[in-house]
């Protein structure tokens, strides 16, 4: 049986069914987790939010190399195409918040990504507020949160989220 491509989308129209790109999860996810953290723990983050007249944001750190190949490049039929680049390779670390209102706090550094490095981000960003902040992250082990610094009193939840304030520093 052969069938045209009209005709394919005839058939799966009318079993209810269509072309669609495949959304990309990851394997590690845990759907009732999801479930619990969009149903429980974030509305109990807005709300405690709200009552602190605090802001939320959503931060995450990559890394990026210089030796780091991205996408493919065209070429002639049996020549492969050379994309020129320096032997000297080097990477940088970026640090991003970004607020559910759009406001977005990036902080770019060439050491590793170490506790303090958190820390200084977090200075930084609480530096830009006069009020609370609720900061949510990833529960990479990456995210160092677990430790603070004089002036930065932070708190660690099993929903991942941090709440800071400055304090006064003498």
């Amino acid at each position: 049986m052969r069938l045209t491509e009209p005709g394919v989308g005839t058939y799966l129209k009318r079993w209810g069914l269509s072309f669609q790109r495949p959304d990309q999860r990851a394997v590690e996810q845990d759907p009732q987790a999801v479930r619990r953290r969009r149903e429980e723990t974030w509305p109990k983050i807005r709300a405690k939010a709200r009552a602190d007249d605090g802001e939320i944001l959503f931060a995450d750190q990559v890394g990026v190399r210089s030796d780091q190949v991205g996408g493919r490049a065209c070429g002639e039929k049996g020549r492969t195409p050379v994309v020129r680049r320096t032997g000297n390779q080097f990477s940088v670390n970026a640090m991003s918040a970004i607020s559910i209102r759009g406001r977005m706090h990036l902080m770019v550094f060439t050491e590793a990504f170490t506790a303090e490095a958190m820390v200084r981000f977090l200075d930084r960003l609480i530096g830009h507020f006069d009020r609370q902040v609720h900061l949510i992250v990833d529960g990479r082990s990456a995210h160092p949160l677990g430790r603070s610094a004089p002036g930065l009193p932070t708190t660690r939840t099993a929903s991942s989220r941090t709440s800071c304030r400055r304090t006064h520093r003498s």
